[in-house]
Order: C-alpha cells, then sequence, then structure tokens
C-alpha cells in the first residue's frame, strides 16, 4: 500500500503545481523589453522573451537535480517510498541530502517566471516549508535504517543548500 500512496503522492505535487502555474491569475512583468513576446499560438500565450531567459538557468538547474537525483534512487526509493538498501552518497547526494527537493523548488520559481504566475510565486513559501517538512521526515526515517552511518553523513553534506553548514 505504502508503493501506491508514495507514486500517487508524487504525481498528485506535479499536477498540483502545473495547475498551479496555469491557472488564471495576475500575471507580472519584468519591466525591461516587457513588449517583446515568444508566442505559442496553439495554447494562446506570450511569454516575454526576458521572463524566459531568466527562468531557463532555475528551469535547467532545477531539472538536473531532480533527474539526477531519481536517476541514482530509482522510482522505487522516490516515488514509491521503498525502504533503502544503502545511504546513496555519491553524485548530486554528495553536494546535498535532498537533491530532489532543491531541484523542484528551484524548477517552481523557474516555471513561475516563465508563466509570468503571480499567485503561483507568492505560493513558494508555503511550498519551501512543505519540502522542508517532507525532508525532515525523511532524515528521521534513514536515522531509523542506517543509524551511524546517516549520522556521518548528515554531518558532512548539507540538508539544502551546497556549500552551507551548520
Amino acid at each position: 500500500m505504502n508503493k501506491l500512496y508514495g507514486s500517487v503522492s508524487a504525481d498528485l505535487e506535479t499536477l498540483f503545481l502545473i495547475g498551479l502555474w496555469v491557472l488564471p491569475q495576475p500575471r507580472f512583468k519584468i519591466p525591461i523589453f516587457s513588449n517583446w513576446f515568444f508566442k505559442i499560438p496553439v495554447v494562446h500565450l506570450q511569454i516575454p522573451y526576458l521572463h524566459l531567459i531568466v527562468s531557463l538557468p532555475f528551469v535547467l538547474i532545477g531539472g538536473w537535480l531532480i533527474i539526477s537525483a531519481y536517476r541514482l534512487m530509482g522510482r522505487e526509493l522516490s516515488a514509491e517510498h521503498k525502504k533503502p538498501e544503502k545511504v546513496i552518497t555519491e553524485g548530486v547526494f554528495s553536494i546535498i541530502r535532498h537533491p530532489q527537493n532543491l531541484g523542484g523548488a528551484v524548477l517552481h520559481i523557474g516555471m513561475c517566471i516563465v508563466l509570468s504566475a503571480w499567485y503561483a510565486l507568492l505560493f513558494t513559501p508555503v511550498f519551501l516549508i512543505f519540502d522542508y517538512l517532507v525532508a525532515k521526515k525523511e532524515e528521521r526515517e534513514l536515522l531509523k535504517f542506517f543509524d551511524k552511518e546517516y549520522s556521518e553523513y548528515r554531518r558532512k553534506v548539507p540538508m539544502f543548500i551546497p556549500g552551507f553548514r551548520k
């Protein structure tokens, strides 16, 4: 049953964010070059070029973090919450402990900018708090499974921000 709940919760979070980005809401404009648009006629969408340029690093970095984490974790761990066999400390996990959460937050900010989604951007602090609480819960579970090994990993690798230690 955990497998089903985990998979559904991950998919519902993604659908929620997509809905939040595209729902009717006030659209903001970065005031420089705001009259130059990239038009997508099929969906009647106009994206200011500057928004596209500013959001690109966020979308690329966020997507890279998520994909890198999921490639190392696999679907069973990432979405279905299967008990891990070991502490993953290589790749992107050698830089931060929760790259999928940080990637999701960075990607969310990028999508808010590219779609000029004002309400979605205002939701960001709530999203960050939720991600933090989920990460703390995951850490409690990992400490149960891998007490000393995970404690040592936590001591060496920051939770979200690379290079930031307590």
